[in-house]
């Protein structure tokens, strides 16, 4: 076990968070190789544990198409309780884990450290809809629902989470994010009600 890691493991687990296309995955992988820790996508975990249950494959898109908002969130609850249960994992968690009280709970009693990786709402729609819009922006002005959806989300988030990575370059880059992690995680060690902003 290396410095960093037994520093990370003396306080609790990361659980990244953020809007949808902010770079979870892609810096949660890149911390989890920092840290010597394996890396866990939450909505890959939901996609299991559906082919599991169902017997076919989904993507996260689609069960929530084919079966709605609850058995979507009850997934989701049962994929949080795996990282719960194992807080081993750098976790990237799914765009609406702030939607989930219950999910988001079941990892804070575990001992998550919440991370926010802020990211600016123009940026972010062009992500989004740059292979085509998804249906939640499908029925209405796009626009305008994803500002209205990004606002709520943010504000959840700059609430709920521990510490927020600024969506500021280059600090917004995976490479420069991982290296702000880890300086949160060693130079300051996050306490239950403490909040960087």
């Amino acid at each position: 076990m290396n410095d960093r890691q037994s520093v990370f493991l003396s306080s609790r687990f990361p659980v990244l968070c953020g809007i949808k296309h902010s770079g979870k995955s892609s810096c949660g992988r890149q911390l989890a190789e920092k840290l010597g820790m394996p890396f866990l996508d939450l909505d890959s975990q939901i996609e299991t544990l559906y082919r599991e249950q169902y017997g076919t494959a989904a993507s996260c898109r689609e069960i929530y198409c084919r079966h709605g908002a609850a058995v979507f969130r009850a997934l989701e609850t049962e994929a949080a309780a795996f990282a719960a249960r194992n807080r081993r994992f750098v976790t990237a968690a799914g765009g609406g884990l702030c939607d989930n009280p219950q999910a988001w709970t079941v990892l804070k009693e575990a001992g998550a450290c919440f991370l926010f990786l802020d990211e600016p709402e123009e940026r972010l729609f062009k992500r989004i809809t740059a292979g085509g819009l998804p249906p939640f922006l499908q029925n209405g002005d796009p626009k305008a629902l994803f500002s209205t959806l990004y606002a709520k989300r943010r504000t959840a988030y700059l609430s709920l989470c521990d510490a927020v990575l600024s969506p500021d370059y280059p600090e917004s880059t995976p490479e420069k994010r991982t290296e702000r992690i880890i300086s949160i995680l060693k130079n300051h060690p996050i306490q239950e009600e403490s909040h960087e902003r």
